[in-house]
């Protein structure tokens, strides 16, 4: 088991890295659409307010098994021409579960990969599974079955212009 503050960075390395790594696009021109991406972390706590309850987001500082992760991701075109169908890849991050219907992301078209990212579908992912007596039967896959979340960003982002993506995990 890793120390706390070694777990906390190698969460938030394995995601950042990875999502940072992947070209969201293939650019036409050297002036053409450049997409940056950055991740942000916070851990999600349930707050008393007199005799109400409210969920908040804080700052990660430690973490414990089944605590509430939220990433949010946050892309920004960098470059001077319009950017359209901007794909943004993140896998689940190691030592986490996917929190089933979590991704979000205003404009986007969401996609899950239970194959380590080498295709997609939309939610739920579904898997085929075999009987005894042999046939197979499509079954949706639980949370742990996930590996990599995608997001197609539909919406035409202007030079300039930001928004964001998001989703869950809970720590294992």
């Amino acid at each position: 088991m890793l120390p706390e503050t070694a777990k906390i960075k190698a969460l938030l390395a394995a995601a950042v890295l990875s999502v940072l790594m992947l070209p969201a696009f293939a650019p036409a021109a050297q002036d053409g659409p450049k997409l940056s991406l950055t991740m942000d972390v916070k851990k999600e706590v349930t707050v008393k307010r007199g005799t109400a309850a409210a969920v908040e987001y804080i700052p990660v500082k430690a973490t414990a098994r089944g605590d509430v992760l939220l990433y949010t991701i946050t892309y920004r075109n960098e470059g001077k021409t319009v950017l359209q169908d901007a794909a943004i890849v993140d896998p689940v991050p190691p030592e986490t579960v996917y929190i089933l219907e979590s991704a979000a992301g205003e404009g986007a078209e969401i996609s899950c990969s239970i194959d380590g990212g080498k295709t997609f579908q939309k939610p739920p992912a579904m898997y085929l599974m075999k009987n005894p007596d042999g046939t197979l039967v499509r079954k949706p896959a639980p949370p742990e079955k996930y590996t990599h979340l995608k997001w197609i960003v539909k919406k035409f982002i202007q030079p300039g212009e930001s928004g964001n993506v998001s989703f869950k995990v809970k720590i294992k």
